[in-house]
């Protein structure tokens, strides 16, 4: 049976004290016990085995047994940028597009998205975004947190620097398949997917892409759900990275 998982915000050091939410996971939800063991991982592909030295009923202290360095992130760093969705809905993307192991995800303000975020109410909301990609990163047992970055302006996100940027767009006239963007960019270390809100792309921020060097790909000629376009993307980005083949 695999041991539990715990996000950690430092592996220095070999004895630990777990509190709060931590604390009520392993005590309340999973119910280990003094002598367990449990995996510590702090996010940055660092990973330690340890052992349940203690417990009451507000801390847990553990002491180190083995370390390690693992990667658990795609070959080529991925980076998400998607126009914001409705809350659930970005939640969901956020969640998903961790576990498929991109390594950045950037909220985009778009023309057309439906939800609009700025000042307190796009940080607080950036911060639930990075605790959903911290618990998915425990859930699927990768190694590496995801950055989630606050919500950024459509032309801020056009100045992301990947070896490979793709435009995920619905204009399928315009665009290519996605999968020849990528075997024509084989070996590329960065690849940034950037996939529009409900509404989609207006045509000025389509132009401004393309403007900007972003090359247009489609996913078919069926019309997807913006949260599904963007697990989709990553998908068929992960899969021609060899992440997700056998």
């Amino acid at each position: 049976m695999a041991r539990p998982r715990v996000a950690i915000g430092s592996l220095t050091g070999d004895d630990h004290v777990l509190a709060g939410e931590d604390h009520h996971y392993l005590t309340r939800v999973l119910r280990v016990a003094v002598g367990d063991e449990v995996t510590l991982f702090d996010g940055a592909g660092g990973e330690a085995d340890a052992r349940i030295m203690a417990a009451s009923p507000t801390e847990v202290h553990l002491r180190v047994l083995v370390r390690r360095a693992r990667g658990g992130a795609l070959g080529a760093r991925i980076t998400l940028l998607v126009g914001l969705l409705k809350h659930d809905k970005m939640d969901w993307v956020v969640q998903k597009a961790t576990e498929l192991g991109v390594a950045e995800i950037v909220p985009v303000a778009c023309a057309r998205a439906v939800v609009r975020l700025e000042g307190e109410r796009a940080a607080t909301r950036a911060l639930r975004w990075q605790k959903i990609a911290s618990e998915a990163t425990r859930q699927c047992g990768g190694a590496r947190v995801p950055v989630v970055a606050e919500v950024q302006p459509f032309a801020a996100a056009l100045a992301t620097a990947a070896e490979l940027r793709l435009l995920f767009w619905e204009d399928a006239r315009a665009a290519a398949g996605a999968r020849a963007a990528l075997r024509g960019a084989a070996g590329a270390g960065s690849v940034a997917a950037l996939i529009g809100p409900e509404g989609g792309f207006s045509e000025a921020e389509a132009a401004s892409a393309l403007a900007a060097g972003w090359q247009a790909v489609g996913l078919g000629p069926r019309i997807l759900r913006a949260e599904t376009a963007a697990l989709a993307a990553l998908t068929v980005v992960a899969w021609e990275l060899g992440d997700l083949a056998t």
